[in-house]
Parts: C-alpha cells; sequence; structure tokens
C-alpha cells in the first residue's frame, strides 16, 4: 500500500459501509463506470463526502501507479471532466508513460504525454523519424484513445543529449555564449502565473508544453471567450516563439 493509499485510509474514518465492497471491487476492476456512478452517489455521512471522494480517487490512482494523487486529486475540485473522464485519462497517461519507461527510460524523459477526455498529445524530442512514429504507433494502437496530436520534434542527437541533461538539472535559465534565453521549464512555470493571474480563465482544464520555445495547449475551454483570453495571455509570455492549441470548446445543448 503506497504512502497516498495510508494517508487516505487514515484521515477517511470510520468508513460508510457501503465503501469497502466498492473499493475491493474498484481495484479489482478499474471500471471507470462503476467509479463515477458510484462518487455521484449521496454519501451517508454527508459532512465527511469531500473527504470519502478524495479517498476514493487516491485508492483509484495508487492502484494504477500514480506518484501525484494528493495534487491531481485537489485539481479534480476545480475540473470540467466527468470522474470518469478524470480517471480513464489516468489510467491511459499511467499506461502509456509505463510503456515507454520499459522500451527505453531515456525515451521516457525525451516525450511529455498529456491526456484530456481521452485525447493524447504528444510532445518533447527525439533523435530520429522511426523513433517518432513508433512512440505515435503505440500511443493508437490503445483503444481508449480516441484522438492522437503527434507533436514530437526531431533534433540532432547533440540537442537531444543538451536537452537531457537541462530537464535532469531543471535549469530556469542557460547561458550559451553571449545568448540567454529562457528555457522550456521557465516558459512553463511562467504560464501557470499568467493564466492563474488573467481573470476568467480556469487553468485547470488546460495542460501546457514547452518544446524549443513553441508551446502547445491542451485541454477544454467553456467558451471561445475563454479561450481567446488563455492564448492571449500565453502568447505574452517572454520567450514563447509559436503557440499550438490542441484545446476544444465546450459545446452546450
Amino acid at each position: 500500500m503506497c504512502w497516498a493509499t495510508r494517508w487516505a485510509v487514515a484521515t477517511a474514518r470510520p468508513w460508510p459501509p457501503s465503501l469497502a465492497p466498492w473499493a475491493a471491487a474498484t481495484l479489482a476492476t478499474k471500471s471507470p463506470r462503476k467509479i463515477s456512478k458510484h462518487l455521484r452517489t449521496p454519501w451517508p455521512y454527508r459532512p465527511l463526502g469531500p473527504v470519502w471522494h478524495f479517498a476514493a480517487l487516491a485508492l483509484l490512482l495508487c492502484a494504477s501507479g500514480c506518484t501525484t494523487v494528493l495534487s491531481e486529486s485537489a485539481k479534480r475540485a476545480a475540473e470540467s471532466r466527468n470522474s470518469s473522464d478524470f480517471i480513464t485519462d489516468a489510467q491511459i497517461g499511467t499506461s502509456l508513460f509505463s510503456a515507454l519507461a520499459q522500451k527505453d527510460t531515456a525515451l521516457a524523459m525525451d516525450v511529455n504525454i498529456d491526456v484530456w477526455e481521452q485525447r493524447v498529445l504528444l510532445t518533447g524530442t527525439v533523435a530520429d523519424a522511426r523513433t517518432r512514429n513508433e512512440v505515435a504507433q503505440s500511443v493508437r494502437a490503445d483503444k481508449r484513445v480516441l484522438k492522437v496530436y503527434d507533436e514530437i520534434q526531431i533534433v540532432s542527437a547533440e540537442e537531444l543529449a543538451r536537452r537531457r541533461a537541462s530537464v535532469a538539472k531543471r535549469d530556469a535559465n542557460k547561458k550559451e555564449g553571449l545568448e540567454r534565453f529562457a528555457s522550456d521549464y521557465w516558459i512553463e512555470t511562467k504560464i501557470t502565473g499568467q493564466l492563474l493571474s488573467t481573470r476568467d480563465v480556469s487553468s485547470v482544464n488546460l495542460r501546457w508544453r514547452s518544446v524549443r520555445n513553441t508551446v502547445y495547449v491542451l485541454g477544454r475551454a467553456q467558451s471561445a471567450d475563454e479561450h481567446r483570453k488563455a492564448m492571449e495571455a500565453i502568447r505574452a509570455v517572454d520567450g514563447v516563439a509559436q503557440l499550438k492549441s490542441f484545446v476544444e470548446i465546450k459545446k452546450y445543448p
């Protein structure tokens, strides 16, 4: 049992009668439909409702190998995704990342995988087209994935080695000769602050990556106006040379 599961168990007592058999079934089947149905059921102990919801998500995600249960569960409270999509996306991301790591641990460092409502955004850098195609094909082979945005860039072996070193050190800035430029990590950090300070933009429904000063955004905006404001905020960040949006706008009945 991982630390997040132990925390959830310790802080969620006393257990409601309905949770024990459901938790066992969930960990055995990992069925998003069953999970979603249960999470929409009124809790017998209403004051502890949010705690039970949090504990249930922690139990499931730990079973899937997730290492960021607490932060992701906190974000979930404000996201527009339903519980079923949230859990399925987490499972897809975990399995795809595990497959990359098993194939090549360095490849797991080179390629970013972001998932939103079963749409997968692939970013990062590789040394050749063959590797890029293999990664994209392995993602498309997952029957749960509805759409794949393959935005992996091909770079020289020398640049790939430099990028790996930069990722490992997590340098915010880097100097080469007299030129000083913002790293991808620095750009992503600035985007986080920019979106949080932008009015009428819910950044929890967006995922962004910066690769060689090109920013890729995935998620869902609640309106065309929110999407426009978010893109304007990102373009205003120093160091962003190009912006590609894969954000879908919510459709209302």
